[in-house]
């Protein structure tokens, strides 16, 4: 598995070849079914979304995390990650 930060990203494409890819990845069929909201606490909004799509190439899911009180704290009141994963 390979972790890469996102120095290396902003390093590495430019808005032009993102935006290329992007379009080329989009233009195929893929299946991106609803998005999964679980609710982390009975008595808050904090919660974990789900969001996986996949084609005949990559299996994506992108994960958030959403904890609205953070802000009262100075924190970040959502994160996320995103997996990618070769279909073949």
């Amino acid at each position: 598995m390979k972790t890469i930060e996102s120095e290396c990203i902003s390093q590495s494409l430019t808005m032009t070849s993102l935006i290329a890819a992007m379009r080329q990845t989009y233009a195929k069929p893929a299946s991106v079914p609803q998005r999964q909201v679980l609710p982390l606490s009975a008595d808050s909004h904090d919660a974990l979304a789900l969001l996986p799509a996949w084609n005949d190439e990559l299996i994506a899911v992108k994960t958030f995390t959403y904890f609205p009180g953070n802000g009262e704290q100075g924190k970040d009141c959502v994160g996320f990650s995103t997996v990618g994963i070769s279909a073949q």
